[in-house]
């Protein structure tokens, strides 16, 4: 099996190129979180980031006034990246709002159905075990709510990882690895295989978002 693989720098380093160099991808990420709540009409509950990093898109979503009602939770697997994710809840005065943890996606300590939603973005190829995985983000999702990760692939559209390049090297990040990362139909695969395929989508992203593809899972609500 594999092993959960660290960020390729340092947690700071990471939440520069974060916070300077991939704001269009997690703005897009945070605008399909905001249209699934509003599709799904889930006015209030908590949403949980897995590999949260130093959790920018966290304070992003907390900054949307349409989801104030919200809490949010951000579970790392890193111990550097918790602490820059506590400071940076702590410096932006979210601590009311956004609850950070160490944590495994592979045995998140939650409870059955406790969350209305569960995001991710660039995450799937740091995980041990894909497939277990997404059998515990659907565990931990309440039933009507959703999971929805952005996560690159390993055949991107040239011109789509060229760009993405172009932003990490001005950050002074190498260019991106492929190796470890997924296609489409590995994902599919792994969907099925953690018995949730027919409550997810796997689909590849277009523009600059053609770096990858998004997973949306939705969970059935109660009959």
């Amino acid at each position: 099996m594999r092993t959960n693989t660290p960020a390729e720098v340092n947690a700071d380093t990471y939440d520069h190129y974060v916070d300077t160099f991939t704001l269009e991808w997690n703005r897009n990420l945070v605008q399909r979180v905001e249209h699934e709540l509003a599709q799904r009409r889930i006015a209030s509950g908590r949403l949980l980031d897995v590999g949260t990093g130093t959790a920018r898109t966290l304070i992003e979503l907390a900054r949307v006034p349409s989801l104030a009602p919200l809490g949010f939770v951000g579970v790392d697997y890193y111990d550097d990246m918790v602490q820059r994710a506590e400071q940076n809840v702590r410096a932006e005065g979210l601590e009311a709002r956004i609850d950070i943890r160490a944590g495994d996606v592979h045995a998140l300590p939650f409870d059955d159905g406790t969350f209305v939603a569960v995001i991710g973005r660039s995450v799937v190829h740091h995980w041990a075990d894909p497939v277990g995985a997404y059998r515990e983000i659907f565990r931990t999702l309440a039933p009507g709510g959703f999971a929805l990760i952005h996560e690159p692939c390993s055949d991107p559209a040239p011109e789509a990882l060229a760009f993405f390049n172009e932003r990490r090297a001005a950050a002074g990040v190498h260019p991106v690895h492929l190796d470890g990362k997924f296609t489409v139909a590995e994902s599919v695969g792994h969907l099925h295989e953690a018995g949730i395929g027919e409550h997810a989508s796997v689909s590849k992203g277009s523009g600059m978002l053609a770096i990858g593809f998004e997973v949306l899972i939705a969970k059935p609500a109660r009959q």
